[in-house]
């Protein structure tokens, strides 16, 4: 898959510059997720991009399509983040949320350029056990055009199958718009 960014020239521009920076992030707020758990996603990367997601009309309309849903306006304002290596992206890292029963959660999912998942990390998760690497770890077998259900794809978290469904509902948005925004699926 051909890796791009909406804006080519800007993409470039910042990576070539190495400008970091960051904002108010999904739930949590603040000034972004910790480095800590953007290098989890990608351990290679010595620097980490923020940008703005931006979507024209069509890309929403095919997010749309494909996850039957339109994205929440919180969704749209969430930032990507742009991981390298020596200059080089290696692919895309973007948020959004699980409204878990028991509280908010920040589903972080990278992918890489050829649409694989890199990995997936939740912050702020009030099921601790849904944060644990041995859980998530199973999420690396996955590729954008993976449906990320729980019981085919997924196991479920033992005691709390709910919220494996929508933690995985949530990566399955991320991976979709990470793919339409960046990779140039449909």
């Amino acid at each position: 898959m051909h890796f791009r960014f909406p804006k080519s020239g800007l993409g470039a521009l910042i990576l070539a510059l190495g400008v970091a920076g960051g904002t108010a992030w999904a739930h949590g707020g603040g000034e972004g997720p910790p480095q800590a758990t953007l290098k989890r996603l990608f351990p290679a990367a010595d620097n980490f991009v923020t940008r703005p997601l931006e979507l024209n009309a069509e890309q929403k309309k095919q997010i749309q399509t494909r996850l039957g849903a339109p994205l929440a306006a919180s969704d749209l304002a969430n930032k990507v983040y742009i991981p390298s290596q020596n200059g080089q992206s290696l692919g895309v890292i973007w948020i959004t949320e699980a409204h878990l029963k028991e509280g908010l959660a920040d589903v972080l999912v990278g992918l890489d350029r050829q649409g694989h998942v890199a990995g997936v990390a939740l912050e702020h998760s009030p099921v601790a056990a849904l944060a644990q690497s041995s859980y998530l770890k199973q999420y690396l077998k996955l590729t954008t055009h993976s449906a990320f259900q729980v019981g085919r794809d997924l196991k479920p978290l033992a005691g709390n199958p709910a919220a494996s469904k929508l933690v995985a509902a949530a990566a399955h948005k991320a991976a979709v718009v990470i793919d339409v925004a960046f990779l140039g699926g449909k």
